[in-house]
């Protein structure tokens, strides 16, 4: 059993089935710089066999590639064949995928192998290409957004996701990254740049008619918004979120500091250190009087119970020398307006009221 599927069919199928698995046989380089949601990188060729492939294409023309990539992994075919079943055994038979780059010589000889064992599969046409064409495409889909916004501290993503899966986008969960210089997730990666893109176009394929999402600017970390989206978002109005300073405060200390603690992601020296570090890399628009106190305030904090009113000091001093200065900046040169604000149950009430309204006149 040798059967295609288109990649637009293939999508339809994946956006609405989060437990879906797919096979990506592409070199585990390729799979790094880029990889479709939900997808499990088994190789046919890896790094090292790939690039011998290559070289042996360039010099010797196509023939003599394929003979040398068969005679490459021809000793371990057995191995990557059980693999490959093991990872989707548990599906039924037609929910079971797999693709290359261009669902050329790669997919078609792993989807033969294991046909000859017994096993269906069925390839993407096309392969990884055609899957993010489609998806990069999905980006400029007809699809409004509403951005929820406020102070650095006010839990916006706390209330982005009460909405459901069709009604909000997070955009800092699909980035690994909370958006600010203090916003890396500790012990965590960021994925690569399409990556990030697939997984956002994955989840406007179909798109609602409007999603809420958080006021971000043009980076999430090392990530940047696709263009189509940020245009997007440069039209959207604004629900503005507020927060006391004090709410702020203990939101940013069980975020930042309990959290991590709580789990055993770090050790308090190494929290303390990673902190200190990415203070540091504000030092200059912090300014040095103010780098100083609020480094001083770090190291006093830690080394103390590990508390709220412990790290009140630093993260007050943050948020107004730095956090709320640059929020200032860009609200007042956002492009749409604020159209409401209120705290969390009135903005909730706001939003879910525009998101009811948006599906009736669809």
């Amino acid at each position: 059993m040798n059967e295609q599927i288109p990649a637009p069919e293939f999508l339809k199928i994946l956006e609405k089935n989060d437990k879906l698995i797919m096979l990506d046989v592409r070199s585990e380089n390729e799979f790094d710089k880029a990889s479709i949601p939900q997808s499990i990188n088994i190789p046919i060729l890896n790094n090292t066999h790939r690039k011998t492939v290559g070289l042996t294409y360039k010099m010797m023309g196509q023939s003599a590639a394929i003979q040398i990539g068969h005679e490459l992994v021809s000793p371990i075919k057995e191995t990557m064949v059980n693999s490959w079943r093991s990872k989707l055994q548990h599906l039924p038979e037609d929910r079971r995928f797999l693709y290359c780059w261009r669902g050329g010589l790669r997919s078609q000889m792993a989807s033969q192998w294991l046909s000859e064992s017994g096993f269906s599969v069925c390839r993407v046409a096309g392969g990884y290409k055609a899957l993010r064409r489609e998806l990069h495409n999905a980006l400029t889909a007809n699809f409004d957004l509403i951005l929820l916004t406020g102070f650095t501290g006010s839990g916006k993503t706390k209330l982005l996701q009460r909405f459901s899966k069709m009604e909000q986008l997070d955009l800092e969960a699909f980035a690994n990254h909370r958006g600010s210089a203090f916003g890396p997730v500790v012990g965590q990666e960021q994925p690569a740049q399409q990556t990030f893109e697939n997984l956002l176009g994955l989840r406007v394929y179909t798109p609602s008619p409007l999603y809420v999402v958080e006021h971000e600017g043009r980076c999430i970390g090392k990530i940047l918004i696709p263009q189509p989206f940020l245009e997007k978002m440069n039209q959207a109005p604004l629900v503005f979120l507020e927060k006391s300073m004090e709410e702020r405060i203990d939101h940013i200390y069980h975020e930042y500091v309990q959290t991590p603690l709580s789990n055993k992601i770090v050790t308090i020296e190494e929290l303390r250190d990673i902190l200190l570090g990415q203070l540091f890399r504000i030092k200059r628009r912090l300014g040095g009087s103010h780098y100083a106190n609020i480094e001083k305030s770090v190291l006093t904090a830690f080394q103390q119970e590990p508390t709220s009113s412990a790290h009140s000091s630093w993260i007050r001093d943050l948020l107004q020398h730095y956090y709320d200065r640059q929020y200032d900046h860009a609200i007042t040169h956002a492009p749409s307006p604020i159209i409401f604000r209120g705290k969390e149950e009135d903005c909730a009430q706001f939003i879910q009221d525009r998101l009811q309204c948006a599906l009736k006149n669809k």
